[in-house]
């Protein structure tokens, strides 16, 4: 049970038993893993989209592992990024406040794709991701989830009433408290 005693599921929905986490193995989607089994009491499966972080992704999957997920994703997208986002936009011109490029935001539906398809592979019940509700990335994920497959439920720990942690310092004691590999400290909260 989570610390209200809910599972996770005080609203009245079906408990979830499986969910696939948009995971980039960084701070926030590290310590979400060990979170949402502690509040859900769920298996947690990390999908990680190949955009050419190159190696940023070397590790990715054994860290994924060792933060309690049971299986982690890596599928290499640069080719349909490139071919069905990047190409159009820059034929378009699309550009944000006349300055901003718009290649991290045509990536998260991209993502979101390739999460659902994940999530319908591997029957889970609900999709995550570590979004905290200061852009526009959140909506991205999430109506593009909810157009493919809206029988998926989304989490969104950062607007979770159980989530709990509300800066780096407190994720970082979370993921002390919880054995996570992460590369910051409280001294250093950003690696």
């Amino acid at each position: 049970m989570s610390s209200n005693g809910t599972n996770g599921n005080d609203n009245g929905l079906p408990p979830v038993k499986k969910v696939v986490l948009a995971y980039s193995g960084g701070l926030d989607t590290s310590v979400i893993v060990p979170w949402l089994k502690e509040n859900y009491h769920c298996e947690v499966i990390t999908f990680t989209a190949d955009l050419g972080q190159e190696d940023e992704l070397d590790g990715l999957e054994e860290k994924a592992i060792k933060t309690g997920a049971t299986k982690a994703y890596i599928r290499d997208l640069r080719e349909e990024f490139i071919t069905d986002f990047i190409f159009p936009s820059l034929r378009a011109s699309a550009v944000y406040e006349r300055e901003y490029l718009l290649g991290t935001s045509f990536a998260r539906p991209l993502i979101a794709k390739h999460m659902v398809e994940v999530a319908e592979t591997e029957g889970a019940d609900a999709v995550s991701h570590g979004c905290t509700g200061k852009g526009n990335d959140q909506v991205r994920f999430e109506v593009t989830t909810m157009a493919l497959n809206p029988k998926l439920r989304v989490i969104a720990p950062w607007r979770d009433p159980l989530w709990t942690i509300r800066s780096r310092e407190d994720a970082i004691a979370y993921a002390e408290k919880h054995n996570v590999p992460i590369a910051q400290t409280l001294k250093s909260i950003y690696s």
